[in-house]
């Protein structure tokens, strides 16, 4: 949703977003699971309502090693786009990411992550292997995302009521009335 959408803008983006992962019966569903995320998704604005109520609420939190984390990372937005776009397209829309957080990261490692990048596509081009983007996407993943976001949930003072892998986070929902 660009920051101008309307509320019904996003509500309508957010239907079609859940029928696409066939939640069919949609307008009956009242509640729903959102990731915790910033306001700003990518290019992306969410409503100050649905912000703030996310920013309310209870919190499941899914433990994972880095690892598990950057292999999914690694298929969801390499492998994944691969199959259908030139890795061109791919590592750019990485280097752009990359771009987008620079001032966090610091120009000399958002440089540094940029050139590993180029190094990382070649390496597929060359040999169709993707293993060696998990180095950057696991230092990523230790030395930004998981900094940040443990800050954030720090100075928000979440109230966590349960923790646990995929599983057991997703059993604890279906029997739960959270």
């Amino acid at each position: 949703m660009e920051q101008n959408q309307s509320w019904e803008d996003w509500k309508e983006e957010l239907a079609r977003k859940m029928a696409e992962y066939g939640w069919e019966n949609k307008k009956a569903a009242k509640d729903y699971i959102q990731e915790d995320e910033s306001r700003m998704i990518g290019s992306l604005c969410q409503p100050l309502e649905i912000f703030e109520k996310i920013r309310q609420s209870e919190v499941v939190w899914i433990e994972e090693s880095v690892e598990a984390r950057a292999q999914r990372i690694l298929n969801e937005y390499l492998k994944e786009p691969l199959t259908q776009n030139a890795s061109q397209k791919v590592y750019l829309k990485m280097k752009k990411a990359i771009q987008a957080i620079s001032k966090k990261l610091g120009s000399e490692k958002a440089n540094k992550l940029s050139l590993f990048l180029d190094e990382c596509e070649m390496e597929y081009l060359r040999t169709g292997s993707l293993e060696k983007n998990l180095d950057w996407i696991s230092d990523l993943l230790r030395n930004y995302y998981d900094p940040f976001y443990l800050n954030s949930l720090n100075k928000r003072q979440v109230k966590v009521v349960f923790r646990g892998n995929h599983i057991d986070c997703r059993d604890f929902i279906l029997q739960s009335n959270h």
